[in-house]
């Protein structure tokens, strides 16, 4: 009774602390670093494998490196009418300098880092509520996956989790705008979005995310002149790089790149969606078609006892979170608004020419763009296990709910960091 007593007391007191906010950033920190180190030890894979070789390739063809960006960018313009140079920019000069692979994956771990603390500051700041904000931010790290293919964390020199920056960045934007009505947010806001499409496609996407955010109460007029201006810069980039292409195309010697074509038969989009969509759910990859997996009943002791320790301080923090603190229309947009960041990038995807790989591929993996869809995905989640927790009406069955969800998390935790260990 006294350690109960004590225990509330110290967390009353943490929380009512104006340094609460460094002290939960710096644990979501720690618990991000923590359930990601394993990157660390990975080598280069996929492109950048290839990209690494730029300062040889260049050594080699007697070129330099400002021919070589103009080459990839002028090839993918004409070949597939795909404009997005600064992605090759950024790689190529990055790569130019030979970089330690430490540094690569140093990098990327530490843009997750920020995608999170982001995440966390962009639920708040659309529920009024700090405490989903934290629970959010502890359990996104358990959704990470890493796959052999096309991982959007293992490979693609944290182009991924750079374009997810640059949409946490953009709503954050997106909301002072439509709260203060100041056109310089407006002009950051355009810019941001010609250099998110001008670094990945997906960026696309991100129009359906920024709709989900006007449903928060915002002036409607404000909201629809964002809107405007998003469709014609993403039409306007759209188009112009379909020009070139068909301009070029027309004279009959230029391929055209699989991945960049439209698929729109219905039924095999139907079943890429569905492989995408389920990629961001919890431990889909085990039960992917790979080589080999780990064991289920095979854990180490490091990860039993962190992810025990963390299943019980998440399921006291779940089970003391009051529901009420969020009326209903705030659940239903904020129901909404993880909807749109788990179904938008599998749309792109499941209608992009990336269909066919995805479905020979299988169940349990997902393209790049899963990695955004894990953020849709634990709001999703976090919300179920707000109801289930509701369901309860005696101290009984919350006791057996509590540790039914317990066993849940702790599964889902150190279930996936094996199977991340063992793929690197």
């Amino acid at each position: 009774m006294i350690k109960s007593h004590l225990i509330d007391k110290i967390r009353t007191t943490l929380i009512q602390s104006k340094y609460s906010g460094v002290f939960f950033h710096l644990l979501i920190l720690i618990w991000v670093v923590w359930i990601l180190y394993p990157l660390l030890n990975t080598g280069l894979m996929s492109d950048d494998a290839y990209n690494s070789q730029i300062s040889g390739k260049i050594l080699t063809e007697g070129s330099t490196l400002w021919y070589k960006i103009r080459d990839e960018i002028v090839g993918w313009a004409v070949g597939a009418g795909r404009i997005y140079p600064l992605g090759y920019i950024y790689v190529y000069i990055f790569y130019y300098f030979d970089p330690n692979v430490f540094l690569v994956k140093s990098i990327t771990l530490s843009i997750i880092c920020i995608d999170v603390l982001l995440f966390s500051k962009i639920i708040r700041t659309l529920t009024r509520n700090q405490n989903l904000a934290y629970l959010c931010a502890f359990l996104v790290p358990l959704f990470f996956q890493f796959r052999f293919w096309h991982d959007p964390i293992l490979g693609f020199t944290f182009l991924m989790p750079l374009m997810c920056l640059f949409l946490f960045i953009s709503i954050l934007l997106l909301i002072k705008y439509l709260e203060s009505k100041k056109n310089s947010y407006l002009f950051y806001l355009a810019i941001l979005y010609i250099i998110s499409m001008l670094t990945y496609e997906i960026a696309y996407a991100f129009i359906f995310v920024y709709v989900a955010v006007f449903l928060f109460g915002f002036d409607k007029k404000n909201s629809v002149k964002f809107l405007l201006i998003v469709l014609f810069l993403t039409f306007g980039h759209f188009f112009l790089g379909q020009y070139i292409h068909l301009s070029h195309l027309s004279e009959g010697d230029i391929s055209t790149y699989p991945g960049s074509k439209l698929n729109l038969d219905i039924i095999p989009a139907l079943h890429a969606l569905l492989i995408q969509i389920t990629a961001a759910f919890p431990l889909t990859w085990k039960f992917a078609d790979a080589a080999f997996h780990q064991k289920f009943y095979q854990i180490g002791l490091e990860n039993f006892i962190a992810y025990a320790t963390f299943a019980t301080l998440f399921c006291t923090a779940l089970f003391k979170f009051d529901k009420t603190s969020l009326n209903k229309n705030i659940i239903y947009k904020i129901l909404f608004f993880s909807l749109c960041a788990l179904l938008a990038p599998a749309l792109a995807t499941a209608f992009s020419g990336h269909q066919k790989e995805l479905i020979d591929a299988g169940f349990g993996y997902g393209y790049l763009p899963v990695f955004i869809q894990y953020f849709g995905s634990c709001v999703l989640f976090l919300l179920l296990l707000l109801f289930i927790k509701d369901l309860s009406s005696g101290p009984h069955y919350k006791k057996v709910l509590f540790v039914l969800i317990w066993l849940v998390v702790f599964s889902v935790g150190a279930i996936t960091r094996e199977e991340n260990i063992l793929i690197v």
